[in-house]
């Protein structure tokens, strides 16, 4: 099964904002990834994000260079928020997303590690797991900002991709790849 997740960047343009192909861990997840890329007409892009791979991160950075040389590749773990849209009390979802994303619109590293604590102390006392995990990023402030001005030189948003992302999780399509695996 081949689930694109689609949506407009803040400049109108459509961007893929995530594909499910199939599990991570089948052998044919690289050659399903780049047949549908390629039936796709992708020739080149200007960022891809890598996240959430854990153990096989390095084989798709490895392999995207090798096929996608011209592309800034950035490696992050944005996205596990998204999954968590239904443990948040749907009052505070927006606003917990707008102080996220502020994170990823930081310009120097203190920047960075003002916007956590933010965040840290506007959600740690409601949501003390969600809180924690965000404060894993103070670990390297400088690459929070490096992916957060490559992302807004491509006019993409955390908040938005985030979303388009978290209703992704909530939808029957999702549901049926996690049931059938495919």
């Amino acid at each position: 099964m081949q689930d694109l997740l689609l949506g407009l960047n803040i400049r109108g343009e459509l961007s893929i904002y995530g594909a499910a192909i199939t599990k991570a861990g089948d052998t044919g997840t690289l050659s399903s990834l780049w047949a549908a890329l390629r039936e796709m007409g992708v020739g080149s892009a200007g960022v891809a994000l890598i996240d959430g791979l854990g153990g096989m991160e390095d084989v798709f950075t490895q392999v995207f260079t090798t096929l996608f040389p011209n592309t800034k590749l950035l490696s992050a773990s944005i996205f596990w928020i998204a999954a968590l849209k239904g443990e948040v009390d749907p009052a505070d979802w927006s606003a917990m997303l707008r102080d996220y994303a502020a994170i990823y619109e930081c310009a120097t590293a203190g920047d960075v590690q003002s916007a956590i604590a933010n965040f840290k102390e506007h959600w740690g006392a409601k949501y003390a797991a969600i809180a924690e995990r965000v404060d894993e990023l103070s670990g390297d402030p400088d690459k929070v900002v490096e992916i957060g001005a490559a992302l807004t030189e491509q006019g993409m948003d955390v908040a938005q991709m985030v979303n388009v992302l978290a209703n992704f999780f909530g939808s029957k399509a999702y549901e049926s790849l996690l049931k059938n695996g495919d």
